[in-house]
């Protein structure tokens, strides 16, 4: 609706990663139609920012389209990867509550758990929300809830840390927000700014 009404050169829009997955692809075909209809032509990209210059695994789908007739667009990154060691803020997090910092201080010093699910021994399922990330690791994708435990001082992220990982700007007021709820909920402004770079230099620079 609001590209009918405003009728811009090129429209970016994303989504979660599992709207081209199983039946939901039938509303991303949807979309694809939407755009068609008001004048655009349309592709979709499935991308992950840990190569986009972003401390964190995030993958999201953008369909970038434009009412021009321009050539497709090419978009590949492959920017190094960032390991949470490099970002981790030095202040430690909230301290874990008994169990998880019991379950923690028993793990084998070879044992690499991904999340508290994994780490536990007592065969429950619960804490697959719950993630560990070591320096060694590219943080995973910030959810809006959830905790997410640092393997080097065996705290909770801090604020810091999720705005670094989010790749937020340093000073970035949330105001009364919980800054996790609101990392998880946006796409990292590196991913964004590479993929406007590139439309910029293929399409719209030297039109």
């Amino acid at each position: 609706d609001i590209i009918k009404k405003l009728k811009p050169k090129v429209c970016i829009a994303e989504n979660v990663e599992g709207l081209i997955r199983g039946n939901a692809k039938y509303y991303a075909e949807q979309i694809l139609l939407a755009f068609r209809e008001a004048g655009y032509s349309a592709q979709i990209f499935l991308l992950n920012s840990r190569f986009m210059d972003t401390p964190q695994k995030r993958k999201r789908v953008f369909f970038i389209a434009n009412r021009m007739k321009y050539e497709p667009l090419r978009l590949h990154f492959n920017r190094p990867l960032i390991p949470f060691g490099d970002i981790r803020s030095k202040e430690s997090g909230k301290p874990l509550g008994p169990l998880y910092k019991e379950i923690l201080s028993n793990l084998s010093a070879d044992a690499r758990p991904k999340s508290m699910q994994e780490a536990r021994k007592d065969g429950k399922s619960a804490g697959f929300t719950n993630r560990i990330v070591r320096d060694e690791d590219v943080c995973p994708a910030i959810t809006a809830s959830g905790q997410i435990i640092r393997g080097a001082d065996k705290t909770l992220f801090t604020k810091n840390d999720f705005t670094r990982a989010a790749t937020f700007p340093r000073d970035y007021d949330f105001l009364s927000m919980d800054s996790q709820y609101v990392c998880g909920m946006c796409v990292p402004p590196n991913m964004m700014a590479h993929i406007a770079s590139q439309v910029w230099h293929q399409w719209l620079k030297i039109k």
